[in-house]
């Protein structure tokens, strides 16, 4: 992890927003100079700081320290981890609750009645799976092709047919 590697990807991700410095400094209550410095690497932003940025640039805050594009596969090193604790004058405990905390919210939240599904849904073998998405499928054509409901619904039937190929 290298500061002007995140200066870089802070820097393109705001020109890729078109937002000007002054927009971002801003937004954030920083100063433009800090800003620059930080794009350009001779300073370091704290990793609540990183969260804002990547909010106001929508990516991921694991982008803006990483370059990750896909926040599911990455797994932070113990190098990396350490080298955010030191920059940041924080315990690795911290830092690693801090990444925790920005990954999830990178996610959206489940509700309730979304994680019972979720759970149940898991809990099943590939037989009851199909069974139940195909069940559901049923649901969505039915609402589709009746009445004043026609089309407000997707149905993806390609998408969960492909899912259990192979």
């Amino acid at each position: 992890m290298n500061r002007q590697e995140i200066g870089n990807r802070l820097k393109n991700a705001r020109e890729d927003c078109a937002y000007s410095r002054n927009r971002v400094a801003a937004e954030v209550g920083i100063g433009t100079t800090t800003l620059q410095q930080w794009e350009t690497g001779t300073r370091e932003a704290s990793i609540e700081t990183i969260g804002k940025l990547a909010d106001l640039y929508s990516v991921t805050p694991q982008y803006l320290i990483f370059g990750d594009t896909d926040t599911q596969t990455h797994h932070a090193q113990a190098s990396d981890i350490a080298a955010i604790s030191a920059a940041q004058g924080i315990s690795v405990e911290e830092a690693i609750d801090t990444l925790k905390a920005m990954i999830q919210d990178t996610h959206p939240k489940l509700t309730e009645e979304e994680a019972f599904l979720l759970k149940e849904f898991q809990a099943l073998d590939d037989d009851q799976r199909r069974m139940m998405l195909r069940f559901i499928i049923g649901g969505f054509d039915s609402l589709n092709s009746g009445g004043g409901n026609k089309g407000i619904f997707s149905s993806p039937h390609a998408k969960i047919e492909d899912s259990f190929k192979g």
